[in-house]
């Protein structure tokens, strides 16, 4: 049993090989050998369509897998635009709401310092006719003070007390 391949010359210048199968085969109790003939070119041509074959399958199942990737790979690469977009829209939403956060911080310190100047300058002010007050009845209860004196200290209190109310008043409007 076997195979092999040997030439065979069909004319004087054209040789072509011819394929032969060997099995042995019992009958009426005699053993044959029994063999097949293929021509060469027969068989390197079904040789030749099973490997064009699976170069064709090998061909497109490589194409379909590229196919694929390039699809995954446009579809991520949309989805990471998207994600970037999304990321970029959001930190400018950030950066807008740190500048508003900024400009309105800026915005209470100039008020808080006005503030502290109103409040400075109304206690002084307050402060202001308090002393003359102050010191216009400590000048009264002295017993060297005549009436002339006595009638101008309380004027002036007067004067200062009224002073004082309007200015009251004007803070009471004010807030």
């Amino acid at each position: 049993e076997g195979s092999g391949k040997y030439p065979e010359t069909i004319s004087n210048d054209h040789m072509h090989d011819v394929l032969v199968s060997y099995s042995s085969v019992s009958w009426y109790n005699k053993n044959w050998s029994l063999a097949v003939l293929s021509p060469g070119n027969e068989v390197d041509k079904i040789i030749v369509s099973v490997y064009v074959k699976l170069f064709t399958v090998a061909g497109l199942s490589v194409l379909f897998i590229l196919f694929l990737s390039s699809q995954v790979y446009f579809i991520l690469l949309n989805w990471n635009k998207s994600l970037e977009k999304e990321v970029e829209k959001k930190t400018h939403e950030l950066q807008q709401s740190n500048e508003s956060l900024v400009d309105a911080n800026l915005k209470l310190k100039e008020l808080d310092r006005l503030k502290t100047e109103f409040l400075s300058m109304v206690s002084h002010e307050l402060k202001t006719p308090l002393t003359a007050m102050k010191t216009s009845s400590e000048f009264l209860l002295e017993e060297k003070c005549d009436s002339d004196t006595r009638k101008q200290m309380l004027a002036l209190i007067n004067r200062n007390v009224d002073r004082q109310a309007r200015m009251v008043d004007d803070l009471l409007d004010i807030s």
